[in-house]
């Protein structure tokens, strides 16, 4: 079990410092950090999804994007939200996994949300700190 989150420590912090090499101002994570946190919130559920019966599909990123952003202006206040643009987006089998980007000058953590693009539920709502 501790093998497990140490190698996930270690993917995540060498893909951190692979991108940060390049020439931006934001870290990236990139996509497939985005990919693993879809298999792991498939494998480990949140207790509580939330729904919109309102959402039929979010087929578009922009769409994707605008849904994303309700719910976390509600829940992380809209300006902390916007500071963390432009985000990583990336739909990956019919889940849409969009995550905040940090300045490199800034110290602190980015919001993950998953989406499903079928009905807008929310499988995944996390900020580091």
């Amino acid at each position: 079990m501790a093998f497990k989150y140490i190698t996930t420590f270690l993917f995540l912090f060498l893909t951190l410092v692979v991108y940060s090499q390049k020439d931006t101002n934001r870290f990236i994570l990139g996509e497939t950090v985005a990919r693993m946190e879809l298999s792991n919130a498939l494998t480990n559920p949140q207790k509580k999804q939330v729904k919109n019966p309102k959402i039929e599909k979010l087929e578009e990123q922009q769409k994707a994007i605008e849904y994303a952003e309700s719910i976390l202006f509600k829940t992380y206040k809209k300006k902390n939200i916007i500071a963390q643009r432009p985000y990583e987006t990336y739909l990956i089998d019919k889940y849409w996994v969009i995550s905040g980007t940090l300045a490199k000058n800034m110290e602190g953590g980015t919001f993950l949300i998953i989406l499903d693009s079928k009905d807008g539920s929310v499988l995944k709502l996390i900020h580091g700190q």
